[in-house]
């Protein structure tokens, strides 16, 4: 019997974690798009025991198999290739289409995302960045440009006769290296250690620095570059009219 059409989608659905929000927003796309899914949480590699609501409903019994043709895997490459050992019953992969959703940070991805990105028929990137980190290194896989979903949930109240488009900006701040590292270590901090102790301030104060240049050259330029950005939309949307 062949499999029905939907996603069987697979991420860490209730963890507080970024890449736990991202899966969310691809369900509420996914809700919004009308396509049937079924769910299958899978534990973040750090254990935490908080938890996020996510679309339950949806949720199916891991030791059944997936109902759907499609597996789409919202976790990164090492996480993947364990799935993958792991082989769970849900999981089928004869027949079907599997595809993940990475995130990463620097123009290159790291070696031991390779042997986990070449055993998908596919990778959704959620941004070109990410796109040309895949793409450069595995010319012969198929790679789509998949924007991750924001949703705005208190426009409709404040905009109600309103369509409304969000845009983001980001502004170059420090080196990719010491963006890494506090992120690993405000990582870390929320995980195991108390954000109110001196190293819990400290490790905040470093997070702050890696995202945000305590000058008024840096606080001008992202002003700047925010008018343009802000003018540029507007008379767009004028031409439009």
């Amino acid at each position: 019997m062949s499999a029905a059409a939907g996603i069987n989608l697979a991420g860490h659905l209730s963890a507080p974690q970024g890449l736990g929000v991202a899966a969310r927003n691809t369900t509420r796309l996914l809700d919004a798009k009308h396509v049937d899914w079924a769910g299958f949480d899978v534990p973040p590699p750090a254990a935490t025991a908080e938890r996020v609501p996510w679309a339950s409903g949806h949720a199916r019994d891991p030791r059944e198999r997936a109902p759907h043709a499609v597996n789409l895997l919202h976790l990164n490459p090492p996480e993947v290739l364990e799935l993958l050992w792991e082989r769970p019953r849900w999981l089928e992969l004869d027949g079907h289409v599997t595809a993940c959703v990475p995130f990463w940070e620097f123009p290159r991805v790291p070696p031991v995302w390779i042997e986990g990105l070449a055993c998908m028929d596919a990778v959704l990137a959620p941004s070109h960045f990410v796109e040309r980190a895949v793409r450069a290194a595995l010319p012969d896989l198929p790679v789509f440009h998949f924007p991750q979903a924001v949703w705005l949930d208190a426009t409709p109240a404040l905009l109600p006769h309103a369509e409304v488009t969000g845009m983001a900006l980001e502004y170059g701040t420090v080196d990719g290296a010491q963006v890494m590292e506090a992120l690993r270590a405000d990582n870390w901090l929320h995980l195991h250690g108390d954000p109110l102790s001196p190293q819990g301030q400290a490790i905040g104060a470093d997070t702050r620095a890696a995202f945000y240049i305590d000058t008024d050259i840096w606080r001008g330029m992202v002003l700047g570059q925010s008018l343009i950005a802000t003018r540029q939309a507007l008379t767009g949307l004028a031409r439009a009219l």
